[in-house]
């Protein structure tokens, strides 16, 4: 005879569901803000390699994936 689970037995469950996918989302957002600091910290350096080799296309080119990337956040001061 099969028995069905009681109300309490579904809520923890599901209490126990919501809590990883919490902690799911937050390693997923950590990770992604990582990997921008990684792209913008790479594009920092690439930059200044051009401004010593005076490459004017390449620099605009990174000058404006670097405004892209900051020009929504705030100022860092």
């Amino acid at each position: 005879m099969m028995e069905a689970h009681t109300l309490l037995e579904v809520l923890l469950v599901i209490a126990i569901l919501g809590i990883l996918y919490s902690m799911y989302v937050g390693a997923l957002a950590r990770a992604r803000e990582a990997a921008e600091r990684a792209i913008c910290k790479q594009s920092q350096r690439e930059f200044k390699t051009l401004r010593e080799t005076e490459d004017i296309p390449n620099m605009i080119r990174i000058a404006d994936s670097c405004y892209r990337c900051h020009a929504s956040a705030p100022p860092n001061w």
